[in-house]
């Protein structure tokens, strides 16, 4: 859980060739229209998901079908991801990897209410889980309940004291109730358990922000990476502290970073706005 990151421009595309013109009393030549198996599809193009497929072809299984969800969930495809698990979850009732993973998709989907049932029954068939404990978590946070949120990622650290995901995503929920020193002691040891942890450096640059250290929370936004995603956040959180100006200045280098990312530049506009507004005397 953090400020969600940036996604990269999209990459340059060169037109198509146009074809040549047709000659006085030709008729125009043009290309036959496609079919719908001529067009490539997202199985087609996916080597682990085509990889993922072919297993399951040769016999369904619980961890099959299961891995052949998480494919799905990997590329954004919650619907055949829910399918597939609950699929799964007809040959395998108990399986608590099934559980935990429909409770994922369905929180990805926008929905915990639903999730939190599923993750429920996880933490139940695998009480020793550090992860099952980690998505009731995020479920509950998710419903509010920061409280029991908490609790959850502190029971899956009790089970894995080196899951740097629990410890990040316990210092986020600590920065949310106000606990700072325990979302900083959190952060800093996600951060000496993984150092290339980009949620918990983009944690502990909230918990810098909001201490009002922005040139500490600028340091974390950008060794996380990428850079058009650091200045991205770093904007985001000048906006909410009224510093409009260096706001732009933020916006732009994402821009820059960047060049397909179009909400950099409509923040940076919306910034500019704001800045002369201020600088009016707020006319």
């Amino acid at each position: 859980m953090s400020v969600v990151g940036v996604v990269g421009g999209c990459g340059a595309r060169r037109p198509a060739a146009s074809p040549a013109p047709a000659a006085p009393g030709e008729a125009p030549i043009t290309a036959p229209a496609a079919k719908p198996a001529d067009l490539p599809t997202l199985e087609s193009v996916d080597p682990a998901l085509a990889t993922a497929l072919a297993d399951l072809g040769r016999g369904e299984s619980v961890a099959g079908l299961r891995h052949l969800a998480a494919e799905y969930h990997r590329l954004g495809v919650l619907d055949h991801a829910e399918s597939h698990l609950t699929r799964a979850l007809a040959l395998g009732p108990k399986d608590a990897a099934s559980w935990e993973a429909r409770a994922r998709v369905r929180r990805d989907w926008g929905l915990p209410d639903l999730a939190l049932a599923d993750a429920h029954r996880a933490v139940y068939f695998a009480p020793d889980s550090a992860s099952a404990h980690n998505t009731l978590g995020t479920v509950l946070f998710a419903l509010g309940n920061a409280a029991e949120a908490l609790k959850s990622f502190a029971r899956a650290i009790e089970r894995d004291p080196s899951a740097a995901w629990a410890h990040s995503n316990l210092c986020y929920a600590s920065l949310t109730v106000g606990h700072e020193s325990e979302a900083l002691s959190h952060c800093g040891a996600a951060l000496a358990l993984d150092p290339a942890l980009a949620t918990a450096r983009h944690n502990l640059a909230l918990i810098h922000a909001a201490a009002g250290r922005i040139d500490d929370a600028a340091r974390e936004f950008m060794a996380a990476g990428p850079a058009a995603s650091g200045y991205y956040n770093l904007g985001l959180v000048l906006m909410a502290r009224g510093d409009h100006a260096r706001a732009v200045e933020a916006f732009e280098a994402a821009g820059r970073a960047a060049p397909g990312l179009a909400a950099a530049f409509a923040r940076a506009r919306q910034a500019r706005t704001l800045a002369a507004r201020t600088a009016a005397g707020g006319k």
